[in-house]
């Protein structure tokens, strides 16, 4: 009776172990095919009643520097912003376009989860001025050189709201769920909504 005791122990252990380990192998799958970069597609920035800002994103996913093997890594997320705003010169509006960055890092913390840790301070907002377009009356097709004139200080504005919206989405991602990779595809959700990405280069 004892020998069978020990031996449901010993088999209730080994059972264990097996279950350990194959998470482990999940999580070592999940860090080596996540590594590499993805785009998206356009998601919103900023719905507002009047303005309006897409953002395009790339994940890029680089694994320990000491430590190759690890389940954790640097991330670098980069977004390529349009935007159109209105002014109070109606009916005149701007459209801009922009590049965003920030950093941090990546750990693999389950077989489909993945926790993100971003800098803030890292974070950068760069508005082109020469992709900074203001419109004016189609209808009497008058030009409007006061606003031209204020070009650098629109574009300075521009950025600072921008900043704003960006700051506001990265505070929400701080873990990537339900992760899925197929092929050259990546889904995975964030405050449950999905996302879809595909693997940009060779694998």
């Amino acid at each position: 009776r004892q020998m069978c005791i020990r031996d449901r122990f010993y088999y209730l252990f080994i059972g264990l172990m097996a279950v350990a380990f194959g998470s482990c192998d999940e999580n070592a799958r999940l860090a080596r095919d996540i590594q590499g970069t993805w785009a998206g597609t356009p998601e919103h920035l900023n719905d507002a009643e009047a303005a309006a800002s897409t953002i395009i994103e790339t994940y890029t996913f680089t694994p320990d520097e000491v430590n190759p093997k690890a389940k954790n890594g640097n991330v670098t997320i980069t977004g390529n912003v349009s935007a159109t705003i209105p002014m109070a010169v109606n009916p005149v509006s701007i459209s801009a376009a922009a590049s965003t960055s920030i950093q941090g890092t990546w750990t693999v913390i389950d077989d489909d989860e993945i926790a993100l840790v971003l800098d803030f301070k890292s974070l950068q907002v760069k508005v082109d001025p020469d992709a900074v377009a203001i419109s004016n009356d189609i209808f009497t097709d008058q030009s409007i050189p006061q606003v031209d004139s204020l070009r650098s200080e629109v574009v300075v504005n521009i950025a600072a709201q921008l900043r704003r919206d960006v700051e506001m989405r990265y505070m929400a991602v701080r873990q990537l769920d339900d992760v899925k990779i197929k092929g050259p595809i990546l889904k995975f959700e964030i405050a449950d909504t999905e996302y879809v990405l595909t693997r940009q280069g060779e694998v």
